[in-house]
């Protein structure tokens, strides 16, 4: 019995490719046919790259040259692929209240401290041979080679907090993923402590207090200027703010990347293998990231957002207001211009 499904989504380079016709048969991913359901009557055309990376990469075997009929016994990985877009297509994304990875989920904490150890790029944490040079200027330029009481937010696995203590300062780190704190506590100098930066004890009397790597964007306005203000009273009079901020072109840019695509056997969202889908937008000061993530084994959909808030200088001087003698630097090494990220230094009258 023929079925009609009127699908005319084209949100992600024709991953999918859709069509109002009577479903009476459907191909496979079309991987190895030419023209993939242009002579044949169907409702799911998947672009040839897609059927290829889901293919090899999730072990998903299709016989190209046999054609499934929709809804019989053997059509199981179509109509999974099936509902698996469905419910990409039904998501929601009109929620516009601040959002955010669950880094603290001991799961997820668990595979980000994969990535923060990897060597193999700078994405959750620079590479060592990259902190070493930060470690130097802070050490050097900020602190002037002096011991000092630091306090590192946000610290992850403890790499600037246990660098800045073997260089002869008393550190403590903050962080709120029990994987990236427990891994600190057993291989790092320093003094580490798991919590929420919004709601945590910093305690006082710090020479200076650091936020790097552009966190201080992750959160929402009225939170970062929370975190500004417990940062204030935690410093001692004359004690300095370090901040590693992104500059507004580079949220800008954020928010106005092509939505992308990619599948894993394992990575950051799961254990098992797994599809990521990723729009983004930008609007209000503000990158949204959405991404979608399926099972390859279920269809099952999550769905995660990750949100940017842009600064002009202007506005991150307003942000600062409570401080005195505002200086930027171009990196965090203070010479290799970066074009996400630049520093703030700022002093506690």
């Amino acid at each position: 019995m023929a079925r009609t499904t009127l699908f005319h989504y084209k949100l992600y380079h024709n991953i999918v490719v859709s069509k109002d016709i009577p479903g009476r048969v459907c191909p496979g991913f079309g991987s190895r046919l030419p023209n993939p359901l242009r002579e044949t009557t169907g409702v799911w055309e998947i672009s040839p790259n897609l059927g290829c990376a889901l293919a090899a990469d999730l072990n998903l075997r299709i016989n190209t040259r046999r054609m499934y009929r929709w809804g019989e016994g053997d059509c199981t990985i179509l109509d999974r692929t099936a509902r698996m877009f469905q419910r990409l297509f039904d998501r929601h994304s009109a929620d516009n209240h601040w959002q955010k990875i669950p880094w603290n989920d001991p799961e997820f904490s668990r595979r980000m401290l994969r990535e923060h150890l990897s060597q193999e790029h700078d994405a959750a944490s620079r590479r060592t041979e990259k902190i070493e040079r930060h470690l130097d200027w802070i050490h050097n330029a900020v602190l002037h080679g002096r011991p000092a009481r630091v306090l590192d937010l946000g610290c992850g696995p403890g790499f600037y907090t246990g660098g800045l203590t073997l260089r002869g300062h008393r550190c403590k780190g903050i962080d709120f993923s029990p994987a990236s704190i427990a891994y600190a506590q057993e291989h790092k100098p320093g003094t580490y402590q798991l919590g929420d930066l919004l709601t945590v004890d910093y305690g006082d009397g710090y020479d200076l207090v650091m936020l790097i790597f552009g966190e201080l964007n992750a959160f929402a306005p009225e939170d970062a200027e929370r975190i500004i203000h417990k940062a204030h009273a935690a410093l001692k009079p004359g004690g300095r703010l370090l901040l590693e901020v992104h500059h507004y072109r580079a949220v800008e840019r954020e928010g106005s990347q092509s939505p992308t695509w990619y599948t894993a056997q394992e990575g950051l969202f799961s254990d098992e293998p797994y599809l990521c889908l990723e729009e983004s937008s930008f609007a209000r000061k503000r990158a949204v990231t959405r991404i979608y993530v399926f099972d390859a084994q279920t269809g099952a959909m999550t769905q995660y957002t990750t949100m940017l808030q842009a600064y002009t200088d202007a506005e991150y001087r307003t942000l600062l207001a409570a401080f005195t003698d505002h200086e930027t630097v171009i990196s965090l090494d203070g010479e290799t211009p970066d074009e996400n990220l630049f520093v703030i230094t700022a002093r506690k009258p």
